[in-house]
């Protein structure tokens, strides 16, 4: 459904940078950086840029990333580092109980329903018990939206039914990870700021909307010119300003029991996102049920890529 070309890759190393910021890092659990054991799996990795960064940030793990297209590089890469070829609906090349974390992201637009649920098994299959697994997804709805920005929404949603793909599964994660058998499953929602009101996060924000508000409006349901599609964002842009739209991002993480014939579900639980980009996993709260996101700063602190 989505593109596989240069500008694709170029708004994907976008969305990893929007991503670590308002997570602030590029991982939420505990991990052990003198761990010479440490074995890390980025699936559906893209460009790589995830993978890489984890590589030099824990140069004596085994990281591993795999994707279905090849747009990862395959020169130059640190040697702790290896990308593979891999459709996951096919099955992982891992051996059971393998990976201490296992990191997945934005493939909103990549799973039906039933392949997610698919995923969710095989994922927890290569995780080593007690190791974690994190999502990060958000369901590519502009909310507080003005008409034309609506019109996207619907147009979004429409082309994404007609592939199978139905974006607002990501909402029920928690309870997906549960159903398929993992434990202590935390979840917090962010707000993504849509436009200038965001500072420059959401400038960059705004850029990955025009990136997949073009598909929408020029595709198949939209099926609009070039003119009519640039006519469009321009009043969707101001509608933005006005109403503070926001995207929503759900951070979700469950960990593979340490004995899987006591799985039980957890009780309500969320992980706040700390300045360390080091996330601590806190007791039970009711914020992690809220249909309210907590907003990231619209004046962000200087980070690199953002």
């Amino acid at each position: 459904m989505l593109p596989n070309d240069l500008p694709e890759s170029d708004r994907l190393d976008a969305q990893h940078y929007l991503v670590r910021f308002i997570l602030k890092g590029n991982y939420n659990v505990h991990l052990d950086s003198e761990s010479p054991d440490l074995r890390i799996l980025d699936v559906a990795t893209g460009t790589g840029v995830w993978a890489l960064e984890m590589a030099r940030e824990f140069p004596k793990a085994e990281i591993h990333g795999v994707d279905i297209s090849a747009i990862f590089p395959t020169e130059g890469n640190p040697p702790n580092c290896n990308f593979q070829l891999c459709n996951i609906l096919d099955g992982l090349p891992f051996p059971d109980n393998h990976f201490d974390f296992i990191y997945q992201r934005l493939l909103v637009y990549a799973l039906s329903p039933a392949q997610r649920r698919q995923v969710n098994v095989e994922l927890l299959r290569v995780l080593k018990p007690e190791g974690f697994l994190q999502l990060v997804e958000s369901d590519g709805i502009v909310y507080n939206p003005g008409p034309q920005m609506e019109k996207i929404n619907q147009l979004s949603l429409e082309t994404s039914l007609r592939h199978g793909v139905d974006p607002r599964v990501v909402q029920t994660m928690k309870s997906g990870l549960k159903q398929s058998g993992y434990t202590n499953v935390n979840s917090v929602n962010i707000a993504l700021p849509v436009g200038a009101w965001g500072g420059k996060v959401g400038s960059l924000s705004l850029q990955n909307m025009h990136g997949l508000a073009t598909i929408w409006l020029r595709g198949e349901v939209g099926n609009m010119t070039r003119d009519e599609c640039d006519a469009l964002l321009v009043v969707a842009d101001k509608e933005c300003e006005v109403n503070q739209s926001y995207y929503k991002v759900w951070l979700v993480i469950g960990a593979k029991p340490k004995e899987p014939k006591n799985i039980t579900a957890s009780s309500s639980t969320t992980t706040t996102p700390n300045t360390s980009g080091k996330a601590q996993v806190l007791a039970s709260t009711s914020s992690s049920s809220s249909d309210t996101p907590r907003v990231s700063s619209s004046r962000p602190v200087k980070r690199n890529g953002l």
